[in-house]
């Protein structure tokens, strides 16, 4: 049952801050509104997820996550039977490949800033790491360089460079589905290929994209370029695979084979769950 709450101090806050989310003509949350959401209280739980795996294995981990919380709920109210899933980023596609699935204990989902469709900056992290844009504070690049030697956090977690990114997430499925999808742009091309020394240059975009680009290891453009110059003296290709760790998964394929059938994967799950949005089962 609702529960009326005295007007928490966060109504000021929130009515100072909340137009600076109004884009596209929206008007800002008025007091009447925020104030009427203080009548309702709801327990919060949260769900981990190991971003390196298919978001699709993770929304199946996710179950036991929301049986385990609807079992401690009933405890206190035994009408509860579904939950408000909340998300954020890359959970917002966890919540969908859930979703895909079944709607039977979910109420309602509240996405934030979801790539709903991929993110353009995955392919520009590939090709150059994620070096020289942190929004860090001093206190924390300080305490970076000290622990890691890099004074860029996100750069040492992720990768500097190229090489040092593409080694964490080109073998990584969750991260990997970050890639714009197919219907990214609605289909129509996003990237701009120029070659300065030729005067090559072409537009790319829609399905085209996973075999001209993502799965492309030989072409200067592609997503995980395969150069011969990049094989350390134990004959592992610096770039994808620096241990030999999918070399030694994977024994009698190229890296090029193996990673073209991760992208296989990676389109399959970009196509099923293109247009998978849930539909909304109640009004409030």
């Amino acid at each position: 049952m609702p529960v009326k709450l005295e007007v928490p101090n966060w109504i000021g806050e929130l009515e100072g801050n909340s137009g600076k989310g109004a884009g596209n003509g929206n008007p800002a949350t008025e007091r009447p509104h925020l104030s009427h959401a203080t009548n309702y209280s709801y327990p919060v739980y949260v769900y981990g997820y190991n971003w390196l795996e298919s978001n699709a294995v993770s929304a199946q981990k996710m179950d036991k996550r929301i049986d385990t919380i609807l079992s401690e709920c009933k405890k206190q109210d035994p009408s509860c039977e579904k939950v408000l899933l909340v998300t954020h980023s890359m959970g917002g596609l966890v919540a969908r490949a859930y979703t895909n699935t079944s709607m039977q204990k979910v109420l309602g989902v509240v996405h934030g800033v979801m790539p709903s469709t991929g993110a353009p900056v995955f392919y520009k992290r590939m090709r150059a790491g994620f070096s020289g844009e942190s929004r860090s504070n001093i206190l924390v690049r300080l305490l970076s360089l000290l622990f890691t030697g890099h004074s860029d956090p996100e750069a040492a977690l992720l990768g500097a460079d190229a090489t040092h990114t593409s080694a964490v997430i080109a073998s990584a499925p969750g991260a990997l589905e970050l890639t714009p999808w197919g219907n990214y742009n609605n289909g129509k091309p996003w990237l701009r290929v120029a070659d300065t020394a030729t005067g090559e240059q072409f537009s790319i975009g829609g399905d085209a994209i996973y075999g001209d680009v993502y799965a492309n290891t030989t072409a200067w453009y592609g997503m995980l370029p395969l150069w011969a110059e990049e094989v350390d003296a134990k004959g592992n290709n610096t770039r994808y695979d620096p241990a030999g760790l999918v070399k030694k998964a994977n024994p009698g394929k190229s890296l090029g084979e193996v990673f073209k059938a991760q992208i296989k994967k990676i389109k399959g799950f970009q196509q099923d769950h293109a247009q998978s949005y849930p539909t909304p089962r109640a009004v409030f």
